[in-house]
């Protein structure tokens, strides 16, 4: 799940910078605890990239006759926001009007700031697995 891995890039964006979060998923409080100059990258990486999103979102409004919104990094932060509760439970509660997922690449974004200050981790793998499973 894309979101999960924004939550872990955001979370590792903040240890980084030597600073603590509480254990939320909420994506927007994780980007707002980050560093003003973390933000930053990420937001110009993102509208370097974006194009694709934001003829997506529009192409989605005008095919459901809605208004197109302001689509920008803060709008498709907003909007996946809680993308790992709403996936997680989708099959309960169903998906609220422009909420969901539009954060692909603020993904990337994200991995490209974490790269940018340790490219030695782009090809990390685990070398092995714990040699007995432990509960």
């Amino acid at each position: 799940m894309c979101c999960l891995s924004l939550e872990l890039y955001l979370k590792c964006l903040i240890r980084l910078g030597r600073r603590s979060y509480e254990p939320i998923h909420d994506l927007e409080k994780l980007f707002s605890l980050n560093g003003l100059e973390n933000q930053i990258e990420i937001k110009r990486h993102w509208y370097k990239n974006s194009s694709g999103v934001v003829a997506d979102v529009e192409e989605f409004c005008r095919e459901e006759g809605a208004a197109i919104p302001k689509i920008d990094f803060n709008y498709c932060l907003s909007a996946s926001k809680n993308a790992f509760g709403v996936m997680r439970y989708v099959f309960e509660k169903g998906v609220a009007p422009h909420r969901g997922w539009l954060g692909d690449t603020i993904v990337e974004s994200a991995r490209y700031v974490i790269l940018e200050r340790h490219p030695d981790w782009e090809n990390m793998r685990q070398a092995s697995l714990l040699p007995k499973t432990r509960f």
